[in-house]
């Protein structure tokens, strides 16, 4: 099973706590990290327990603030890395 957390950069702990409970719960870390807007100076170091990390860049960034267009961003990576489960922080 694939699980996506899909969060902004400054949610980076919450993505970091969600990850430590899936993994938990899996017998193997079949966690992804999708990052909405990028990681921008951030480093992947800041995100362990993550099979991969996929940053999520839109033509214009600021468009991401509207819930239509995060949802279009989300669904156009979903199209190329398909998971079983999205999980989202409370401010998406």
């Amino acid at each position: 099973m694939k699980i996506a957390i899909i969060v902004f950069l400054d949610e980076l702990s919450i993505a970091n706590a969600l990850s430590s409970q899936v993994n938990a719960f899996t017998d193997y870390e079949s966690c992804e990290l999708w990052v909405l807007g990028g990681l921008g100076l951030a480093t992947n170091e800041g995100v362990p327990g993550f099979r991969e990390i996929t940053e999520i860049l839109a033509g214009n960034p600021e468009n991401l603030s509207e819930p239509l267009c995060c949802a279009e961003v989300v669904y156009q990576c979903y199209q190329s890395n398909q998971v079983d489960i999205m999980l989202f922080s409370s401010g998406i």
